[in-house]
Parts: C-alpha cells; sequence; structure tokens
C-alpha cells in the first residue's frame, strides 16, 4: 500500500475535557483513528491548527471571544494529542491546511497555481480494512 493518512486536528484544544473547543465524541474518533495510524505506519501525517499570535482584521472579535486560544498559559492545547506525540505533523492557522501538508507528500507539491477543491483531491487517501 502506497497511500498515507492525512488525521487532522488530534489536539488538546479539541479533545480535552476542560478546553471550550472540547468536541463530544472525541476519544471515541480517537480510538478509530489509533486503528487508523497503526495500520497505516509510518505512511501517516499529523495537521495541528496553531493560533495566531496576534490576531489581524476580522479574526481579532472571534479571538476576544475565545481568548483562551492565543493565551501563550495555553499553548498545550495546540500540540499533538500525547497518544501521537513525536509522529509528523505540519501546524497552520489557518482551518485548512491543505497547503502545509502538501509538501510532505511522497508525490511532492503541485507544480503552477492549484485551486484547493484540486489540492483536497489530491490528498483523498485510501482506508484500509482495519476490522473497525
Amino acid at each position: 500500500m502506497s497511500s498515507w493518512l492525512l488525521v487532522i486536528d488530534m489536539q488538546p484544544g479539541f479533545g480535552h475535557p476542560d478546553s471550550p473547543w472540547c468536541t463530544p465524541g472525541y476519544d471515541a474518533v480517537a480510538g478509530r483513528v489509533g486503528a487508523l495510524v497503526e495500520a497505516y505506519g509510518d505512511r501517516v501525517l499529523f495537521t495541528r491548527f496553531q493560533p495566531p499570535g496576534e490576531p489581524q482584521g476580522a479574526w481579532r472579535p472571534y479571538y476576544d471571544r475565545w481568548s483562551f486560544a492565543v493565551d501563550p498559559a495555553h499553548a498545550g492545547l495546540w500540540d499533538l494529542d500525547p497518544r501521537w506525540q513525536g509522529r509528523p505533523s505540519v501546524a497552520g492557522q489557518r482551518f485548512a491546511k491543505w497547503r502545509e501538508a502538501a509538501p510532505p507528500r511522497p508525490c511532492g507539491p503541485p507544480q503552477g497555481r492549484t485551486s484547493p477543491f484540486a489540492l483536497r483531491q489530491r490528498l483523498v487517501l485510501e482506508v484500509p480494512e482495519t476490522g473497525r
């Protein structure tokens, strides 16, 4: 198998029960992701959301409301989930990190201008049978 698994934003900021952005069902999803990570071995790339150091423009009111996200005291929320610490990851301040994920892919970065939709299509991955 030569396909890769791209795992999106498995971070304490979305999984820790004390985080304002805790996502219901995160732990159940993490269990399934764990099975996929095991199946893909070293062909896994994680993305991480990284809030901006200083929000600009229209993002200022958003981060005024969610100030915990940019508070340096909470920087650990944006690390990779401890289950996968040390795995390759890319971080970005946008919700979509297709550009950040493109260079580590085995087929290399896209040539010329590529729309997010086209790049997303190139990143579609096959899911192996895991029995779960």
